[in-house]
């Protein structure tokens, strides 16, 4: 013990604020902030902090504002000495109250002058270390921390998921009914309605029969005259050879023209399309068929059986994987997406077409499971088609690897 005391407190400053805390009091272990002599001495250390020079300052009730020393008594001796803490450098770090009851002598002072700069510098030196050794133990923590995730990540990388595509799909009637024109000519009346429901036997589609029409009179016609002129040859040959020669050539002329009467009229007999089977009539509108000039075989509507429908997907070339025989398949409708619909992957086309929106893909079709409520033909929406299990490393990286091999030729 240097010199006799009987209270201590120590007071060290805050570099980042100015302001400053409590760190130690005489015969406590750890001082509590919170406590009424904390809160009294705070102010009077700032001031001393504030006014103070690098050297000893006696300190009493006489020699501080009156609102700073209300309750020296209450807390404190009367005699007060005001050792502050500097360094070399002019920095200072807070400062050491002493009091007793005994006035402080000049030599004392001296003593504590000499030793107050040493304790500056060994104060100095302990903060600096401990704040390396929080730093180290955050800065270990957070290594651990961003370790201890980058190995969850890795691991993450390997977990299998199932590979898959997404494409556009589009519900089409399987096994349907082509309606074709039988023969060249114009669609005269559409005697059914887009989605009509029609029956075997039903009229769909009827043709201008005007000009075969005109064509099977001008036929008639022409037929009764070789036949007339048949008869009359007969009735010559019998004693004329010129005219028997002659009939001869009017039979070929009559059978010339009695095969093109009923070539004509089984023609006629065709322009009024039926349906060979019940189904739904499956075309855009009426006005875009009627007045349209079609050719033979080419194709008027289709008739679909409602019950019986199966999945038209298009896959793009960019996504094109192995997918296997009988692979899952879920129908996400444009009009209903919460509620997926499973299928069953039939077939997948070898080659590129061109599909309906003018992009080339792969042509897939698929088979809805048995349980399923088939949807109106005609809806689309999006089928995602699931391949084999693959690390969830290659699925996240699988499009951009593609993307780079194509940019750089590896």
């Amino acid at each position: 013990l240097l010199v006799p005391y009987r209270s201590g407190l120590l007071w060290l400053r805050n570099e980042q604020d100015g302001g400053g805390r409590l760190e130690a009091v005489s015969n406590l272990p750890v001082p509590n902030r919170n406590a009424a002599l904390a809160r009294w001495i705070s102010p009077l250390f700032r001031y001393l902090c504030t006014h103070s020079r690098n050297e000893p300052a006696m300190v009493d009730r006489a020699s501080l504002p009156s609102e700073l020393v209300a309750d020296w008594a209450q807390y404190l001796p009367a005699q007060g000495l005001w050792l502050p803490l500097f360094l070399p450098d002019g920095r200072q770090l807070g400062g050491l109250l002493l009091a007793r009851e005994a006035p402080w002598t000049g030599a004392e002072q001296r003593l504590l002058s000499h030793w107050i700069d040493g304790a500056a510098m060994t104060l100095d030196m302990l903060r600096r270390r401990g704040r390396k050794k929080i730093w180290g133990r955050l800065v270990s923590r957070r290594l651990l921390f961003f370790a201890g995730v980058a190995a969850i990540l890795v691991g993450l990388l390997f977990v299998p998921v199932r590979l898959n595509v997404l494409a556009p799909a589009e519900i089409i009637p399987e096994d349907p009914i082509i309606v074709r024109a039988p023969l060249s000519g114009v669609i005269d009346s559409v005697e059914v309605a887009p989605n009509d429901m029609v029956e075997t036997g039903q009229v769909l589609v009827r043709l201008d029969d005007r000009e075969l029409a005109t064509r099977l009179e001008v036929a008639r016609q022409g037929f009764e005259v070789v036949q007339s002129e048949l008869h009359q040859a007969s009735r010559a040959s019998v004693s004329n050879q010129e005219a028997l020669l002659r009939r001869a050539v009017l039979r070929i002329r009559v059978e010339q023209h009695r095969a093109e009467v009923a070539y004509i009229e089984e023609q006629l007999s065709r322009v009024i399309l039926t349906a060979d089977r019940s189904g739904v009539a499956m075309f855009p509108d009426r006005a875009s068929l009627r007045g349209r000039p079609v050719r033979l075989g080419e194709r008027i509507m289709t008739l679909a059986d409602p019950s019986a429908a199966s999945l038209e997907i298009w896959i793009p070339p960019s996504d094109s994987i192995n997918l296997a025989d009988e692979a899952e398949v879920r129908l996400f409708l444009n009009i209903d997406p919460e509620n997926p619909l499973p299928a069953r992957l039939k077939r997948v086309a070898h080659q590129a077409a061109l599909a309906e929106d003018g992009n080339f893909g792969y042509r897939a079709e698929a088979a809805f499971d048995s349980n399923v409520l088939v949807p109106r033909i005609g809806l689309r929406g999006t089928a995602k088609i699931y391949g084999d299990s693959v690390s969830l490393g290659y699925y996240l990286f699988r499009r951009p690897l593609t993307t780079l091999r194509q940019a750089f030729g590896i």
